[in-house]
């Protein structure tokens, strides 16, 4: 649909658990905007693509000029209202002028691979954040954090154990969705002592 920003959220990576809703939507896209690897997903489109990189002032300025006369598909990991590019879109586009379609995010994912309801779960993400957002939330749990290339999941460990959090466990979900994922539980000094990884799932708990 011409003059409406479809906003498709991809899941946690692997296309294994792309909707068949998201699906649809986007092999019908004429103009294709996300990250390289969102991208990638879907090569074989003849889509015009428009990369997103740091700067998300050229991609609004290049969905705001086609958007009216082409079918444009923005495409988002995870579930689009979860800490993702649906907060933007609205400061710049009129809620009508917006179709989202949900995805499954990662912490989603994270609490299926491990089993554990996250109905109570408080939700965090420190993309682009200091550590001290968690600061209201230390007696909050499950504590499921999304992590970033800066605050690792050590990182955040030491932050815990700084403030004097004691006797949790700790799980770290890795690359979910892909070949490459792997989970690992420990405690919260176990989870300090770590090397630095990539994007990953933290969920704290007291059990």
């Amino acid at each position: 649909m011409e003059g409406v920003i479809h906003v498709v959220g991809l899941g946690p990576g692997s296309r294994d658990y792309l909707t068949p809703a998201a699906e649809r939507v986007v092999t019908q896209a004429e103009v294709l905007v996300g990250g390289r690897r969102a991208l990638d997903l879907f090569a074989g489109l003849s889509a015009q693509r428009v990369e997103i990189t740091g700067r998300l002032d050229d991609a609004i300025t290049a969905i705001r000029a086609c958007y009216r006369n082409h079918r444009v598909v923005v495409l988002v990991s995870g579930d689009p209202g979860f800490y993702s590019l649906l907060a933007v879109l609205r400061r710049h586009f009129p809620p009508e002028e917006l179709e989202v379609i949900p995805g499954i995010s990662s912490i989603q994912l994270a609490f299926a691979r491990l089993k554990l309801p996250w109905d109570h779960a408080t939700l965090i993400s420190l993309h682009g954040r200091e550590l001290s957002i968690l600061q209201p939330f230390l007696d909050k749990f499950p504590l499921a954090i999304l992590t970033d290339p800066v605050h690792s999941p050590s990182q955040i460990g030491q932050y815990l154990l700084s403030q004097g959090v004691t006797n949790r466990q700790a799980r770290i979900c890795q690359d979910l969705s892909y070949p490459s994922e792997r989970i690992i539980v420990t405690d919260l000094e176990g989870m300090a002592a770590m090397e630095a990884m990539g994007n990953a799932v933290v969920v704290i708990t007291d059990e």
